[in-house]
């Protein structure tokens, strides 16, 4: 059963870990079809930090990923693919790297979608990070756990809610 929101259908898919999301992605994507919107992010948990070469590797697995995705989205005439970009996390997990790691994910994202008509970013990161990268406190349930609050997915829809009503202006 889908959930409604603002005037569309979404419907969940579970998806393994990378790097089997891609292909779980590719599956979700060729069900959909032609004429519609497919939403992908990946979790907050996909990034690391730590150190330059962990966090370098793996924004380089993250960016396959996405590239591999847009890629493959251009074989169905009139779909759309939503890309959320990175998650921030609390404070207690947060480090330079990883700031970086998002950050430049994000970027990534944002030139994808400026080279691919059919391709929009949610900006989760904007609506959710501190200006040091970290989740905001106030969209923490607790300084150790990283899953939003009920405020930090109020966010995150209000995120979602923008991009779909720019679709609206799709050529």
């Amino acid at each position: 059963m889908p959930a409604r929101f603002d005037g569309f259908d979404f419907y969940y898919h579970e998806m393994d870990p990378p790097p089997g999301i891609t292909e779980d992605a590719r599956e979700v994507m060729k069900r959909a079809g032609g004429g519609s919107i497919v939403f992908f992010k990946l979790c907050f948990a996909d990034f690391e930090g730590g150190d330059e070469e962990t966090a370098r590797a793996n924004l380089l697995r993250n960016q396959a990923i996405v590239d591999q995705l847009v890629e493959y989205s251009r074989g169905f005439q009139g779909q759309v693919l939503l890309l959320g970009n990175a998650l921030p996390v609390v404070g207690e997990y947060c480090d330079r790297w990883l700031v970086w790691n998002q950050q430049s994910y994000n970027r990534h994202l944002e030139e994808l979608a400026a080279g691919n008509p059919g391709v929009w970013v949610v900006d989760l990161y904007g609506a959710l990070a501190a200006p040091d990268g970290s989740l905001k406190a106030r969209f923490a349930p607790d300084p150790y756990d990283s899953h939003p609050n009920a405020a930090g997915y109020a966010a995150m829809d209000e995120a979602l809610r923008l991009s779909l009503a720019s679709l609206g202006e799709l050529p």
